[in-house]
């Protein structure tokens, strides 16, 4: 049994990447990751008392728990953390875009296909876990957990549903289990999604405003954790927009509002799938 946490950033309407980036691995995986990061989070660094929650923004702003802690001390925090996700063998993807350029280019019945900057991520990370757990997870079972965001439930739920009745229809593997909604101050998995959408936030920013070149990251903590190789990203610029965009134009106009119309409907996906057969 293989389960996949996922957490957002820039998701609010003036930043300009959106990202969601998910982190996955096996129950034993979790277990042992579980281990090592409540007992980082009892004792986060000398002379410093536990913490209730990692999160990344309160880490880098030195606020709330972090009130107090110096940049050195925030920054070896992060590097500790990343540490332990190496150490448990965990693998994570994160997809970026520039909110700008998809909003300039992406319109019309195909923006309501492919879903606006943040629902292309959706749609995509679930096609890159699939992917994953089917190529180098090994597992036949998958289960989704998502940070909990009441406005994107529904979209997330449809294409679960899509990809649930996809795979059960084709008997394909991994079989999806389930889709939960959680908050990070319990589901500790989600605190290291967390670490790893902040990091590839920070290094789409400068990667679009072209202060650093894609596979040299100007944090060291980044860079540690890709150099396992378990980290992989993409990084959606106004020239990929573009080809997404050249693609769209080349779509049947028939095809995307029959594709619109499953999207919008609410009969269930295997419902959908027998009556196109």
């Amino acid at each position: 049994m293989h389960t996949a946490y996922f957490d957002d950033s820039g998701t609010h309407g003036s930043a300009d990447v959106v990202l969601l980036a998910g982190v996955f691995g096996h129950q034993y995986q979790w277990q042992y990751f579980s281990e090592l990061w409540a007992a980082k989070l009892a004792d986060p660094s000398p002379g410093k008392p536990p913490l209730t929650r990692f999160h990344m923004t309160e880490c880098q702003g030195s606020h709330e728990e972090f009130a107090g802690w110096k940049r050195t001390e925030t920054d070896f925090l992060v590097h500790e953390l990343g540490r332990i996700i190496i150490r448990c063998g965990l693998w994570a993807h994160a997809t970026a875009i520039s909110r700008k350029d998809w909003d300039d280019l992406i319109t019309g019945d195909f923006r309501k296909y492919v879903g606006d900057a943040e629902g292309f991520c959706i749609r995509d990370v679930y096609i890159r876990t699939v992917n994953w757990c089917h190529t180098r997870g090994g597992g036949s079972e998958l289960a989704f957990v998502f940070d909990h965001r009441p406005e994107r439930k529904k979209e997330n739920e449809r294409f679960f549903g899509l990809f649930e009745a996809f795979q059960n229809e084709h008997k394909g593997t991994p079989k999806l289990t389930s889709l939960t909604f959680e908050g990070s101050q319990k589901v500790l998995p989600l605190q290291a999604a967390d670490l790893i959408a902040w990091e590839i936030y920070r290094h789409a920013l400068d990667v679009l405003n072209k202060e650093v070149e894609l596979s040299v990251p100007r944090r060291e903590q980044l860079a540690a954790l890709l150099k396992e190789g378990r980290l992989a990203f993409a990084i959606a610029d106004r020239r990929a927009v573009e080809l997404i965009a050249e693609k769209g134009a080349k779509l049947d106009p028939e095809f995307l509002k029959r594709a619109v119309g499953y999207l919008e409907s609410t009969t269930p996906w295997s419902v959908l799938l027998a009556q196109t057969q």
